[in-house]
């Protein structure tokens, strides 16, 4: 009968169980990394951001120690309702992640080791929230809230901005805004990042003194020579009336808004419709031919600041009607040789020599102002060929 075999280092019978010193697993361990797999976990690294805030003007400054991975930051902000100590006694009233700001208004980058939270209500105690990315992952960190009470506004806010004006142009849908040199304008604030002047506008009328809207950081306009700043909006809905008022800010800090004021924004004319030249007479005393001009001026469009016309004769063989019109040689007739009646102008063309043979004349009115000129209106006229031989060209005198 078979027998189990006895274990000679145990001396009972069974499977054969072996003893393996420390030296045996270490070299176990080696042999593992050697073949690519990973070693065991060590305890997680949790970086101490030792974060720190300074409340100041309508802002909190924060600093923070490096975090090594980081590629930026992003910051959460809620107001508290303790006094002293912690700021609530929950984890309540945060506001959504923003990316965290440096202080010239620039996303903070990975290496960065301070930030501004800003546009926050003056004297108020706030708890800022910190926190690290890799990507989009976020790095686990220790330290990462701070509590701070903002400044008082009143007292170091900019002034708000005097003098201030709103003018239609110069060009098509633009409007112009100036206002006095700011007290803020000094040397280290004209740096393009310190202090800027920001405009709102709209088509109604504002109800309130909140720092929102449109805005630009115009370095070159914030600060420069002179008494006087300017600015210029384009792309306005033109022929509209718009209300416009400007606040500056010193780093996050606004100020108080400027007085309003209304301006719209121009548009050039609408061109005339309607164009007829009348058969041409001659001039009493004279030997040169007239006609009268007669168009219709449109109700849309901007208003028209003076006519212009533009003409061109041609003798056989002349050319084709489309090689006729638009020479852009343009004129402009005396205002006080148009005749108004409802939307109907009228204008006498003089001056016209016919020449020793057909003429064929073509004409072009068009309307313009301070932003632009309409489109063009065109008509033609034919003077038949003299009875008897002139010796001159078909041609029109220079308008006067």
């Amino acid at each position: 009968m078979a027998t189990t075999p006895q274990d000679p280092m145990t001396g009972s019978a069974g499977r054969r169980r072996r003893r393996f010193s420390k030296a045996t697993f270490a070299a176990a361990a080696v042999l593992l990394l050697a073949m690519g797999l990973p070693a065991a976990p060590t305890s997680a690294q949790t970086p101490d951001l030792s974060l720190a805030a300074d409340g100041g003007n309508r802002q909190i400054s924060l600093s923070w120690t490096a975090v090594t991975g980081a590629t930026g930051f992003e910051t959460r902000v809620r107001t508290c309702t303790n006094e002293t100590g912690t700021c609530r006694d929950d984890d309540t009233g945060w506001g959504g992640w923003d990316t965290a700001k440096a202080a010239d208004g620039t996303a903070a980058t990975g290496s960065a080791t301070a930030a501004v939270v800003g546009l926050l209500t003056d004297s108020t105690r706030y708890e800022v929230h910190l926190r690290a990315l890799n990507g989009t992952a976020v790095i686990t960190v220790t330290g990462d809230t701070a509590i701070a009470t903002t400044d008082d506004w009143a007292a170091t806010q900019p002034a708000a901005p005097g003098g201030f004006t709103a003018t239609a142009g110069p060009g098509a849908g633009q409007v112009t805004l100036t206002w006095n040199k700011l007290d803020e304008e000094t040397t280290d604030n004209c740096d393009g990042a310190s202090l800027s002047v920001l405009y709102e506008y709209t088509i109604t009328t504002f109800s309130d003194n909140s720092p929102v809207g449109s805005a630009w950081n115009g370095d070159s306009e914030d600060c420069g020579t002179g008494t006087t700043r300017t600015h210029t909006i384009d792309n306005l809905i033109p022929n509209t009336q718009y209300t416009f008022r400007i606040y500056a800010m010193l780093g996050l800090t606004a100020g108080p808004h400027s007085a309003q004021a209304t301006a719209t924004p121009p548009e050039p004319p609408d061109g005339p419709t309607g164009l007829v030249a009348a058969a041409a007479t001659q001039t009493t005393g004279t030997t040169s031919y007239q006609t009268v001009l007669t168009w219709t001026v449109p109700d849309t469009g901007g208003a028209a600041a003076k006519w212009q016309i533009e003409t061109k004769t041609y003798q056989l063989p002349w050319a084709t009607a489309a090689e006729n019109v638009d020479v852009d040689d343009w004129t402009d007739i005396p205002a006080a040789d148009i005749t108004t009646n409802n939307q109907s102008r009228s204008y006498t063309l003089t001056g016209i020599n016919k020449g020793d043979d057909h003429c064929y004349i073509a004409i072009g009115i068009r309307a313009a102002n301070d932003v632009g000129t309409s489109f063009g209106a065109y008509t033609t006229l034919l003077l038949q060929k003299p009875a008897s031989a002139s010796n001159i060209n078909c041609s029109i005198d220079a308008i006067s």
